[in-house]
């Protein structure tokens, strides 16, 4: 699979793009389809085999390129369900050989437990806005993923990596599943209104969906954002340590 992706990229990416970009938000609505369709026809019976009653929902590709900045901030997937019965799955696919110039994924261990609420399109301010930069280096362990290999992480956790430093192209399948039978949400914020609106949407909503554009269907529900108290690196570690989560080596030192 991931020579197809590469393969899919070169017939219809942006070869001129700089910095970091994903084809979800690409105006050729068939390089999405094509992305989404070789990503959920490669992983369907081997996530069948790992995963009850979980489903593909969209896909894409996340490319980071040689040229521009491409660091990915601490942060956390938008609320495609409603995760209080279970969250979503995501998996990571790199397509293109990973190192750290390149930039691993960095994730905050236990964060799907304690970093809660509905997450939108853009993005509403993150309890942890105000530490992302120090958080992703100091607190969130680069995880190597190899070509051949796939990552799967809870659509709540806090991720992110840093700049592509390697002089090429890399490029990582993305993958988000849903609980069988779930129907799918987008929430999408109205910054000038400062009203955050959901949508129940069908699976096929990202692949035709134009970023940053309220959908053209009702919502179910509306609110207005809460401006969360902003948690320090002590706060984040105390949490962790009350999720009862295990760090790796890499993290296990003391607070």
């Amino acid at each position: 699979m991931p020579a197809r992706l590469v393969e899919l990229h070169e017939r219809f990416g942006d070869h001129d793009a700089r910095g970091y970009h994903v084809t979800a938000i690409s105006d050729d609505l068939d390089y999405r389809r094509a992305v989404a369709e070789v990503i959920e026809q490669s992983l369907a019976p081997a996530i069948s085999d790992l995963l009850v009653d979980y489903e593909p929902y969209t896909a894409a590709l996340v490319l980071k390129e040689a040229a521009g900045d491409s660091t990915v901030f601490a942060h956390q997937d938008g609320t495609c369900n409603d995760e209080d019965e279970r969250p979503g799955v995501v998996v990571w696919i790199p397509a293109t050989p990973l190192d750290e110039r390149a930039g691993y994924l960095r994730g905050l261990w236990g964060s799907h437990r304690y970093t809660p609420g509905i997450r939108s399109t853009p993005p509403t301010t993150a309890p942890f806005q105000d530490v992302r930069d120090e958080l992703l280096i100091a607190e969130m362990p680069p995880i190597a993923v190899g070509l051949g290999q796939a990552l799967l992480f809870d659509s709540r956790l806090v991720h992110g990596s840093e700049p592509n430093h390697s002089g090429r192209r890399r490029i990582v399948g993305y993958l988000r599943l849903h609980p069988v039978g779930v129907t799918a949400r987008h929430y999408w914020w109205d910054t000038e209104a400062n009203v955050v609106h959901g949508y129940e949407v069908d699976r096929n909503f990202f692949l035709t969906h134009v970023w940053n554009r309220a959908p053209e269907q009702a919502s179910f529900t509306s609110f207005v954002p809460e401006e969360p108290r902003q948690m320090t690196i002590a706060d984040l570690r105390r949490l962790r340590r009350r999720s009862r989560i295990t760090p790796v080596r890499w993290d296990r030192r003391e607070n």
